[in-house]
Formats: structure tokens, sequence, C-alpha cells
């Protein structure tokens, strides 16, 4: 276990926590701080990644679980999200169906002895997820646990047009994604 790699494991049960948080709501404040968590969970990314290629501490495991620990920052977020009212469960579903999709593809070849690392594409719609997630996150804490009101119809509809359009990005990611799998087999 190298550093990027427990960073990886800490996102991971940062995911859970911040879904329990928000689900639940078992303490005062318990928005703000799956927030704060959210937003260590994001910077952990940034450093996983950072680690891994300046101390050259790549590996099989992180090529794997890193792109899954960002999948489960995100996705539980964004259900839990759903759950709260705050997002419509319908386009949490589509994000996690492309998600699920490039993931299986991933876990195939992982059986045949091929390690697919994370696309540039990918990384992108990883950022732009995280940007969407913190500012609904900034809404949510706002209204919800500062104010201790319902979200206004204006920031909904804001956050209803932010989803649509990870929605877009995150479909379109896959499928360039898949596009290039097929491409790369069509090769040999």
């Amino acid at each position: 276990m190298n550093i990027p790699n427990i960073l990886t494991v800490i996102r991971s049960v940062l995911a859970v926590v911040i879904m329990y948080l928000l689900i639940s709501m078992p303490v005062a404040n318990s928005i703000i701080f799956a927030f704060i968590l959210f937003s260590i969970g994001v910077v952990t990314d940034y450093l996983d990644g950072l680690f891994a290629r300046r101390r050259n501490a790549g590996s099989n495991f992180g090529k794997i679980m890193d792109p899954m620990a960002d999948k489960l920052l995100i996705l539980l977020t964004l259900f839990a999200f759903s759950y709260l009212g705050v997002v419509k469960l319908a386009m949490v579903a589509l994000i996690a169906g492309r998600e699920i999709i490039i993931s299986a593809i991933r876990i195939f070849f992982l059986i045949r002895g091929k390690v697919l690392a994370a696309k540039e594409v990918g990384k992108y719609k990883t950022f732009c997820q995280m940007t969407a997630v913190l500012y609904i996150f900034i809404i949510v804490v706002i209204f919800k646990e500062i104010k201790n009101q319902p979200i206004p119809y204006f920031h909904k509809v804001i956050i209803d047009i932010i989803i649509l359009i990870l929605v877009a990005i995150t479909l379109y990611t896959g499928f360039v994604y898949l596009k290039n799998l097929r491409f790369k087999d069509d090769e040999r």
C-alpha cells in the first residue's frame, strides 16, 4: 500500500460516510460535515494522482480502484441528494448506468489480464462531476442547513440544468470510451 492507494481507500470510506450523513442526518450540521468530507474526498483525488505521477507510484490497484473510488464518492452523494429531493433520481440513474457499464467493461478486461487505466476524457468528466456536486452541496448547505429553508425555485432550476449538463457530459464520455475501446480492439 503506497500513499496514492491509501488516499483512494480513504476516498471510498468517505463516500459511505457522506451518504450516511446526508440520509440519516444523525447530528446537527451533518450536511456541513458531509460537505467538508466531500471536499476532502476531492482533494484526495487530486493528491493521489499527483503522488502517483511524481513518485512513479502508479499501480494496477490504483488504475482500477481510483476511478471506482471517484464513482463511489460522486454516485453515493448524488443518490443521497436524490433521496433529499434535491436532484431527480432518473438523472442520477443515467449517470450511474454509464458508470456501471464502463466499470463492467474494465472488470471484463481485468479478468482477461488487461488493466484499463482511466482515459483523459474520463478525468475531465470526473472533474465536471465533482465540481457540480460541490456547487449543489453549497446550495444545499446554504438553504437547508444555514437558513433552514427549502431551496428556492430559481436554485432548483439551476441544479436541474447542471445535472442535465452533467448527464450529457457523462454519457458523451461513455460513448467516447466505448468508441476508442472498439477501435483499439479492431487494430488487433
